[in-house]
């Protein structure tokens, strides 16, 4: 996406996935540029970690925000920022990252305070059982950055393969944070869980689902059993 040749390229392909421009505009309202691929982090003692942060991402955004509106689309580009230090400005990609989103949104969009994503999970690889210190991570992320960004959670949860009752211990707290938000404002920072259901043909990590699965009839039972929503929460569905 450092390019604009390729960032031309995938707005088209995703327009003719939706059929038209106008189809495409009425479902698409954000488009998230992830870097999943470094998730346990960039080591800076790559020869391009400074071209990472101080070009190729805010490339990457502006590109793609100029093919977009190239074709009449008025659709924000942000990032979903995972696995960074609990104190943001220790780690300059988060930062250089946020800004980038910052500068290249516009006062035309719905929403007119730019919007980032940051993915964080429990320390020691997402298999410790204290959310507090993802917690601390949020409220300081949004202390340092201020009004400039609204800070969302694009994903956080808990992996039962890790132990069931950590699961259930890991969620109910991430819950219990967003009631208490809720409790006081009357809203809470966007959260999103990961992820809906477990997904036992994955070689790999299984149980990070919260809603239990009858797999003979293909409903959903409910959620599992330990796991407690927010009434409110339900409510908004």
């Amino acid at each position: 996406m450092v390019e604009k040749s390729y960032t031309d390229n995938w707005v088209d392909l995703f327009i003719n996935s939706f059929g038209d421009v106008a189809t495409f505009s009425k479902h698409v309202k954000l488009i998230l540029i992830g870097n999943e691929l470094d998730m346990n982090g960039v080591p800076t003692t790559d020869p391009h970690f400074e071209n990472y942060y101080s070009t190729w991402i805010p490339d990457a955004i502006s590109n793609l925000s100029a093919s977009l509106k190239d074709k009449g689309l008025n659709i924000p580009v942000s990032v979903s920022i995972a696995n960074y230090p609990s104190d943001p400005t220790a780690n300059v990609v988060s930062v250089k990252a946020t800004r980038a989103v910052a500068a290249s949104w516009s006062s035309s969009y719905v929403v007119t305070t730019p919007v980032v994503l940051y993915d964080q999970y429990t320390t020691n690889y997402g298999k410790d059982i204290d959310f507090g210190p993802v917690i601390k991570y949020f409220e300081n992320t949004q202390k340092i950055l201020g009004s400039e960004v609204s800070v969302y959670v694009g994903e956080t949860g808990y992996n039962a393969d890790n132990g069931v009752s950590n699961q259930k211990v890991v969620v109910n707290h991430v819950y219990q944070w967003l009631d208490g938000q809720y409790s006081k404002y009357g809203k809470c920072t966007p959260l999103s869980i990961f992820m809906a259901f477990d997904t036992p043909a994955n070689a790999g990590s299984k149980q990070w689902g919260i809603f239990e699965w009858d797999s003979a009839t293909h409903k959903v039972k409910g959620i599992k059993d330990g796991i407690v929503i927010p009434t409110w929460s339900k409510d908004k569905i």
